[in-house]
C-alpha cells in the first residue's frame, strides 16, 4: 500500500469493523479481500438463520498494487486470519501518517 487514499479508506474500514466488533475474520483469496463479523463477534444474539451479521467484499486492486497469495494447496488458494480490527487499525494509522509527510 503506497496510495495515500487508499490507505485512508482501508483505515475506514477497519475502524467501522472494530465500532461493530472486537474480532473479525480476514479472508484473503486471489482476487478479493473480506472483512468477516458473524452474530456471536459483534456481541448480538445469533441470528436463527445463522453466518455473518456484516460481510465487507475489497477487490484487491483498489488496494494494493502488489497481491501474491498462496494458500495450503491450489485447491485451498484461501488464507483466513481472525483478528482484531482496531489493532490492525493502530498500526495502519502509523503507516498512513508517514506517508502523509
Amino acid at each position: 500500500m503506497v496510495d495515500v487514499a487508499a490507505i485512508r479508506k482501508f483505515y475506514d474500514i477497519l475502524n467501522t469493523m472494530a465500532k461493530l466488533a472486537k474480532v473479525c475474520v480476514l479472508r484473503l483469496t486471489a482476487t478479493r479481500v473480506y472483512f468477516i463479523i458473524n452474530d456471536l463477534a459483534s456481541g448480538n444474539n445469533p441470528s436463527p438463520m445463522g453466518g455473518p451479521c456484516v460481510w465487507c467484499d475489497i477487490d484487491h486492486t483498489l488496494f494494493f498494487q502488489e497481491y501474491n497469495l498462496e494458500g495450503v494447496t491450489k485447491e485451498e488458494d484461501e488464507i483466513y486470519l481472525e483478528l482484531e480490527p482496531n489493532k490492525l487499525a493502530q498500526n495502519l494509522s502509523v503507516l498512513k501518517s508517514a506517508t502523509a509527510r
